[in-house]
């Protein structure tokens, strides 16, 4: 792998003799040193310093200079490589820790570079969005390690709260913001040395890991017939490295399903699952929803109480009233293999409700009324207001509520077979996260 070696540096005079190895190296130095150029090893380049003057013998060779208090990792930077996405390997789960161990006999320092990207995978890196310096904490220590989860994390939330979920009854639901390329590069440093070492770049969800791992394959679920284009979600290994973005290095495939039942209260769970993907469950069984209200009253003060209608008057005043939804959901009966699905939704990260109005996409005529006329379109499509409507959809949901919900749940029993016989069924409580009134202001 393509790299830098420092050849000499003087720590009085502060000049660096250093050479590109490897010919798709970019090498990037300090802004405050040369305007953060870049060179790379096939091209000719004198860099001329008025004290250190020149150094050359290869057009692999350049000579700079530091300023004070400058040390040689952070001026010179050699960019690795971005590298494919190809198995779960290169997959990170910020929700549990991302320990880089850097392990150098006689290792004294390290400075950790961090690069986090969205959009496509093959770009410049450009200057990175963090850097680490750390000490050995033993002299007897020949490893120092550095944890990168939080940063991470903080860019895939970002401001807008990412990842992001959108119901569509007209199509796959709307998914976005799930995971983020990162990539790090080390300079370890011992008294006599400075060696550069780069890593694969990885891409990063909301997901977590277990204490003893298991592997996790998503069974078949109950479906409703009526509610339309279940999907699940993956990650694609077979993107290029030209080709993959953070969109499309996740993928959305419709899912059928031949476990079939309806529920008189049709709602859809949509969680992050372990991998940190948006996946749809769907409860058959009792909802209970409670309203809690709280309110702030304050008396009111009457300048001239003598003259005070009390049959209509009133002496508070409501100034504050905050309504949260409880939702008690019910899974209906479940398999063995279902357990899991629901302790995922237990764990999540981000879950939302959607609960289905009841009224449907249905016409025994496919047609529209104008102006008190019907009229019955020989078609298949119907489009009215902007919207169409094909004939795949009629007899599915029509309109939707999504709900953003955090679960209540403090205890989470697994359900077996052996133990539940055929009561493996669970009891969800869920809050809804904002105001029924609506008060963000």
């Amino acid at each position: 792998m393509a790299s830098v070696t420092i050849d000499n540096y003087n720590p009085i005079s502060g000049c660096i003799d250093f050479t590109i190895v490897g010919s798709s190296t970019l090498v990037i130095l300090d802004r405050s040193t040369n305007n953060f150029l870049t060179y790379t090893s096939d091209l000719t380049l004198t860099l001329v310093s008025p004290v250190c003057g020149k150094y050359f013998e290869a057009n692999e060779q350049f000579r700079l200079r530091l300023f004070p208090g400058q040390e040689v990792s952070n001026v010179i930077t050699t960019e690795s490589g971005v590298t494919p996405i190809e198995s779960i390997e290169d997959i990170s789960f910020v929700n549990s820790p991302i320990h880089i161990r850097l392990e150098k006999l006689g290792i004294t320092k390290a400075t950790l570079k961090l690069w986090i990207w969205r959009g496509e995978l093959n770009q410049p890196l450009g200057a990175p969005n963090y850097i680490f310096k750390k000490d050995r904490v033993s002299a007897e220590d020949n490893y120092i390690n550095i944890e990168i989860s939080d940063q991470i994390k903080a860019f895939i939330i970002g401001k807008n709260n990412e990842p992001n979920f959108a119901y569509n009854e007209l199509g796959l639901a709307a998914v976005s913001g799930q995971g983020v390329f990162w990539q790090v590069q080390a300079d370890i440093e011992t008294e006599t040395e400075i060696e550069q070492r780069n890593f694969r770049t990885s891409f990063a969800t909301l997901g977590y890991r277990y204490n003893n791992e298991e592997t996790f394959t998503l069974p078949t679920l109950w479906h409703d017939e009526r509610i339309h284009d279940y999907f699940k979600q993956s990650f694609d290994f077979t993107q290029s490295l030209e080709d993959a973005t953070s969109s499309n290095i996740i993928l959305k495939t419709p899912l059928t399903s031949t476990l079939i039942r309806e529920s008189l209260n049709p709602y859809l769970i949509a969680y992050l699952d372990k991998y940190g993907l948006y996946q749809l469950f769907t409860p058959n069984s009792k909802v209970q929803v409670v309203e809690t209200i709280k309110r702030v009253n304050n008396n009111i003060s009457h300048r001239d109480p003598s003259m005070v209608n009390t049959s209509y008057v009133h002496s508070k005043n409501v100034a504050d009233i905050d309504s949260t939804a409880t939702y008690t959901i019910e899974t209906g009966v479940l398999t063995e293999e279902m357990v899991e699905v629901v302790r995922q939704i237990v764990y999540s990260p981000k879950v939302y409700l959607i609960r289905f109005k009841g009224d449907f996409q249905t016409d025994t005529t496919i047609g529209i009324t104008i102006d008190n006329t019907f009229v019955t379109i020989d078609d298949t499509t119907i489009t009215i207001d902007s919207e169409t409507i094909d004939t795949e959809y009629l007899g599915f949901f029509k309109s939707h509520e999504q709900i953003p919900v955090i679960l209540k749940d403090t205890d989470f029993e697994r359900k077996n077979r052996v133990n539940d016989k055929n009561k493996i069924d669970f009891k969800l409580v869920f809050e809804e996260t904002n105001n029924k009134i609506l008060d963000i202001r």
